[in-house]
This record gives C-alpha cells, sequence and structure tokens, in this order.
C-alpha cells in the first residue's frame, strides 16, 4: 500500500493500482490475462476493493488496468503471457516518478507527440482554456485534444493521473479535477 504524496494527499488510483498489480506477479514465472487478473481478485487487494459495493471488483474490470499496464510497457505479453518488464522501486516517489515517465511516453504516444512536447502542449492547452475563462478540467482537456471514445478517453485520463504523480512533472490535477501549475 502507498504511502501519501509529501504534501500530505493520496497518490492517484490508477499509480496505486499499478503498483499492487507489478507487485503481485510472481517473479519465477508468467501468467495469462486471465490467471493475473483471478489471483488479484482471490488477494482482495484494497486497491481493488469498492466500499461503496462491499465487494471486490470484477476480474473484467481489472483485465482494464491490467492491459493498460501494457499499453504503457509496465506489462509485456509473450505467447499471451504476461511477464513484468518493470523493475521495483524502493520508494513510493520512486515509483511515483517511474510510472510518471511511462505516463508521459503514452501521452506522447496518443497525442501523437514526442514525449518533451507534452508538458509545453498541456500548459498551452491549460492556457487557452484559462484565457477563454472556462476551467481546465479533464473533460475539457479531452475535449480540446479531440479524443473520443470511452475506453480511449479513460486511457488518457489515466496517465494524465499518472504522469501528474512523477514529482518532477509540472502539473497537478486537484479538485473536480482541474489541471493546475504544480507549485514547489
Amino acid at each position: 500500500m502507498m504511502e501519501t504524496k509529501p504534501d500530505g494527499r493520496f497518490y492517484s488510483r490508477i499509480l496505486r493500482k499499478a503498483k499492487a498489480i507489478v507487485q503481485i506477479i510472481p517473479k519465477d514465472r508468467e501468467m495469462t490475462l486471465g490467471e493475473l487478473a483471478k489471483q488479484i481478485n482471490k488477494n482482495n487487494l484494497p486497491e481493488f476493493y469498492l466500499k461503496r459495493f462491499n465487494r471486490s471488483m470484477s476480474e473484467v474490470r481489472i483485465k482494464d488496468y491490467i492491459r493498460y499496464l501494457q499499453n504503457i510497457k509496465v506489462l509485456d505479453s509473450h505467447e499471451d503471457k504476461l511477464i513484468s518488464t518493470f523493475q521495483e522501486r524502493e520508494t513510493d516517489r520512486e515509483w511515483a516518478q517511474a510510472m510518471s515517465d511511462r505516463a508521459l511516453e503514452h501521452l506522447a504516444e496518443i497525442l501523437k507527440k514526442r514525449p518533451d512536447e507534452i508538458p509545453d502542449l498541456l500548459d498551452d492547452c491549460r492556457n487557452r482554456l484559462l484565457d477563454s475563462h472556462r476551467i481546465p478540467k479533464l473533460d475539457t482537456i479531452i475535449r480540446h485534444f479531440e479524443i473520443e471514445g470511452g475506453r480511449s478517453q479513460e486511457l488518457f485520463r489515466w496517465s494524465l493521473h499518472l504522469y501528474t504523480d512523477g514529482p518532477t512533472c509540472p502539473f497537478d490535477i486537484r479538485h473536480f479535477p482541474v489541471l493546475s501549475i504544480t507549485i514547489k
């Protein structure tokens, strides 16, 4: 289980789930997508427990998170078996930065840009929205970049959350969720 950020807030849910998935994969064997989802469900990990419904998350939904980790190249598949390509980190801050770097690459892939262009692109989008007296909420940013389709929007949202969890990221996601500049 992850501790809190240095400012006392929790790390994003997607980061906490990603860390739990990576840590549960046995180092000595490969697993299929279904086997890994069952393993996570069977272990009743708190990251995959729905308090509101008093039950564990469905295996179908857990598979969505596992596939996302494949998208950001934390997990690799070989002959339908999953392999972790991610070296575990010592501290939560190191986990956050390593996942943030992978998420930045994924955002670049989604937006068809280079990773070094993404911070300026996000800042420009945020500033344009603010200049037009609009709040830079995630849904507004998604519309600005013309990302369509539920799953595509979800992947973008997850990657943006992961990216902003990194201590070197110039942005933060605050309430409602709004993209803001990180104050150092």
